[in-house]
């Protein structure tokens, strides 16, 4: 089974302090992975790479071809792109060019799944922090993606609603990569590394 990412001697360098020394790592389809680690240990980094979106490093990185990647950055709130939730969760499907009619559709669905479809049309800025967060994880869940790359998803979330996230996860069926600062949130069957002093272990 070939992996849908595979990194391979990664090294990444800030200002000159060392933050990951030859990493190496997998991911294939259907694995479910945790990665925890100090603050500052280079996990926000680690996983910036694997999404594609930081090109400052050293080392090789393979995705499967064509590979719909779900990223959420651990603070999402400059990336709001549209005054309200409901257009903010259509706003990726738009940038596809999918037909807005059918991008609406999708959106509401998403909401209604993560049970916020009412606040569809409040303002983006009238959220709370943790409504925030589910409308940020909802603009991911839309493009259903073939895995999914997350960063802090169940940051100012309350149990129920980190139950939820969860349990849609576990729906999609897809492959994720989950940062958490929290051992009560990983699940006992999922795959679980440590950042810690630039490496990469699985534990």
């Amino acid at each position: 089974m070939d992996a849908l990412i595979e990194v391979k001697e990664l090294n990444v360098s800030i200002k000159e302090r060392k933050l990951l020394n030859n990493v190496a790592f997998r991911i294939y389809p259907s694995q479910r992975v945790y990665i925890v680690g100090e603050n500052g240990s280079g996990k926000s980094t680690l996983l910036e790479i694997l999404a594609g979106f930081n090109d400052e490093k050293s080392g090789d990185i393979t995705r499967k071809k064509g590979l719909k990647i779900g990223y959420l950055i651990q603070d999402s709130s400059e990336w709001f792109l549209a005054p309200t939730v409901i257009e903010d969760t259509a706003f990726s499907l738009l940038a596809e060019k999918i037909d807005p009619k059918i991008a609406a559709q999708k959106a509401l669905k998403t909401l209604e799944m993560l049970n916020i479809s009412h606040l569809k049309d409040r303002s983006i800025d009238n959220l709370s922090g943790g409504e925030k967060r589910l409308v940020t994880i909802a603009g991911v869940f839309v493009r259903e993606p073939d895995i999914f790359i997350l960063d802090e998803p169940f940051h100012e979330l309350d149990r129920t609603k980190i139950a939820l996230v969860k349990s849609l996860l576990v729906e999609f069926n897809k492959p994720y990569i989950i940062v958490t600062h929290h051992e009560s949130d990983i699940e006992g069957d999922a795959m679980v590394y440590e950042l810690c002093e630039q490496k990469l272990t699985l534990r």
